[in-house]
């Protein structure tokens, strides 16, 4: 997804996490539940590392 940790901003960040639910909808599959909830702990996480 990113080159590097300098490549991220918070709007990238975003724009990347949205396409990742987009894909992994748990709508469209019953296993996508366990990869939103993953991608949104990495999303949570990975903001309060550069909001610092």
């Amino acid at each position: 997804m990113f080159d590097s940790m300098s490549d991220v901003t918070e709007e990238n960040l975003k724009k990347q996490r949205n396409a990742l639910i987009k894909a992994f909808h748990p709508d469209n599959s019953e296993d996508n539940e366990i990869y939103s909830q993953k991608i949104n702990a990495a999303y949570d996480l990975l903001k309060d590392l550069i909001s610092k």
